[in-house]
């Protein structure tokens, strides 16, 4: 009888503890908690869209750098490697780098309905959003305001981003032609 309270008493113990890890984990807030809890990686889902980002923007920076020199092929390049950065951070389950690539994303989709880029900037734009939309439930799980609020500032980000170089673009761009 006495070995089946020291049991019990065990096994209470070892829940609390658990609970405990768990809780401190979440509290951490800086890493996705969207991988599963036994394998300790993230699904494959997400992964695949993360080496997919990584994958176009390293093609838009080599197709840009690769190109005549001219200044917005190198903007072009800078957005697409906060893409690439924010995808690499994603794979090291960094929550800002979901974040760099909505901002990065949402770049794109403003440079592309300005006129500022060619029309793949929408395919870019997408691209970039997808790793969000298939982390947004796992971060909403947690803390649905500051999903929201991540979500908004990432975007405020970008759409800023993208004004500020349509309205300096004509004033810089002459600056460096040859």
């Amino acid at each position: 009888m006495g070995t089946d309270w020291y049991r019990q008493d065990h096994e209470r113990r070892e829940v609390a503890s658990l609970q405990a890890r768990r809780r401190t984990r979440h509290a951490e807030g800086d890493r996705l908690e969207c991988y599963d809890d036994d394998m300790r990686r993230l699904p494959l889902h997400v992964s695949a869209s993360f080496l997919l980002v990584h994958l176009v923007a390293v093609d838009v920076i080599v197709g840009c750098l690769a190109g005549d020199g001219h200044v917005g092929r190198l903007v072009t390049a800078s957005a697409a490697a906060g893409l690439a950065l924010g995808a690499t951070a994603g794979l090291c389950r960094r929550t800002w780098g979901v974040g760099l690539m909505l901002a990065s994303a949402s770049a794109f989709f403003v440079a592309g309905a300005l006129g500022m880029g060619p029309p793949y900037f929408f395919f870019l734009a997408a691209t970039g959003t997808l790793p969000f939309l298939l982390t947004m439930k796992y971060m909403a799980r947690f803390d649905i305001g500051a999903t929201i609020l991540f979500a908004l500032l990432a975007g405020t980000l970008g759409l800023g981003a993208a004004l500020t170089w349509f309205v300096a673009a004509p004033t810089v761009i002459p600056m460096f032609a040859n």
